[in-house]
């Protein structure tokens, strides 16, 4: 198994400082594939999806897969997902690859996630808190 970059140790304490209380992590890796544009309406809100369509078809596939794993870690991190899906997930600037995310039905929680590119794909952190 290959090592995590350098950088996952300083970013997961850049995130966890940005909230007061944690509620919760979430962590998503995938390599070795990549979700066809299709596939985003399915766990990408409106305005994230035409963000893909922009970033033109040569980065679209890397770019699904990165939001792909923001949403899976934003939703891990959830301690209100139950009955949630991917897409009630949001990404506050999708082109962000250190951001803030939100969810529609937990206004209350801040959500921070930190995504890293690695071997053939992405790992996204993610933190929920107060």
């Amino acid at each position: 198994m290959k090592a995590l970059p350098a950088t996952v140790e300083p970013t997961l304490r850049t995130l966890l400082g940005q909230v007061t209380t944690v509620l919760g992590v979430g962590v998503d890796l995938e390599c070795d594939r990549r979700p066809n544009f299709a596939m985003g309406r399915f766990f990408l809100a409106p305005e994230e999806l035409q963000w893909v369509q922009a970033c033109g078809e040569g980065q679209q596939p890397d770019e699904l897969l990165r939001l792909w794993t923001c949403k899976e870690a934003l939703f891990k991190a959830n301690p209100a997902n139950g009955g949630r899906l991917l897409i009630d997930h949001l990404l506050l600037d999708p082109a962000a690859t250190i951001g803030a995310g939100a969810c529609r039905f937990a206004e209350d929680i801040l959500f921070r996630y930190a995504s890293i590119a690695v071997a053939n794909g992405y790992c996204t952190f993610a933190v929920a808190g107060r």
